[in-house]
């Protein structure tokens, strides 16, 4: 079963043949940042021509490969309305979006009519949390507003089960994969990078910066001898954080 739309549950071991397959691609903003974006995020945001050619060469490569890229957007922000979801349909993608609680409805952010539409067009929403806190550094108390009331929210905007959630700066710990476990997520996806062992529990992602050249990037990622490391690597990683 697919990790994508799965009901709460307890987290499963559903393992990958031995060379991975499948690439998750995470973009935060697409286009122009707003006024006021700090400068350590404006390098997450990608130009919209960029993206497009992305969803191109994504194409190409699962055409001339056997691998499998994944799409998720991180944040909420309004560009994945008005830019992502456009250019995802017309090239017949689905993808993540993980937002925040707490911005849904704020300027520059999706707000709850739009965040059903998407789903509506076949999209999955994810947990980002609810104020886009480090949950490395978050105290029980935040831990259950940013997982547990954060999906409250989101599920009752879009009126669907949320069992996927992202980390915040891309941080995981034991005790954050344990809380998000405890607390029904089937996915945990982090900003390790590399390709993915599994479909559920620990995922790895690898963050668009906005210098990423797709013509010269993604073939470098896709490489096998790349993903053969990217298996062991991922493989430890599941064991030394518990999610597996």
């Amino acid at each position: 079963m697919n990790c994508t739309g799965l009901p709460h549950s307890r987290p499963l071991v559903h393992n990958e043949p031995m060379l991975p397959r499948r690439l998750y691609l995470t973009c935060h903003g697409l286009g122009t940042p707003p006024a006021g974006t700090p400068d350590d995020a404006r390098q997450f945001w990608l130009p919209a021509a960029q993206f497009q050619r992305c969803l191109d060469v994504a194409a190409e490569l699962e055409g001339s490969t056997d691998v499998d890229i994944r799409f998720c957007f991180d944040d909420g922000n309004a560009s994945d309305h008005s830019i992502a979801l456009p250019g995802l349909l017309a090239c017949g993608r689905t993808a993540i979006f993980f937002v925040c609680a707490g911005r849904i409805g704020q300027p520059d952010y999706l707000g709850a009519g739009q965040l059903r539409e998407m789903v509506e067009a076949g999209m999955t929403i994810g947990c980002h949390g609810y104020d886009h806190i480090n949950w490395n550094c978050a105290s029980d108390a935040e831990l259950r507003r940013e997982l547990v009331d954060g999906r409250r929210v989101i599920e009752d905007v879009i009126g669907r089960p949320v069992a996927l959630a992202s980390s915040p700066y891309g941080g995981i710990s034991r005790r954050v994969v344990r809380f998000a476990a405890e607390a029904g997520y089937t996915c945990l996806f982090s900003s390790s990078g590399g390709f993915a062992t599994g479909r559920t529990g620990l995922i790895p992602r690898t963050s668009l910066r906005t210098g990423f050249d797709a013509a010269r990037d993604l073939p470098r990622m896709v490489k096998r001898s790349g993903r053969a490391w990217d298996g062991c690597y991922d493989t430890i990683r599941r064991l030394k954080f518990g999610f597996r």
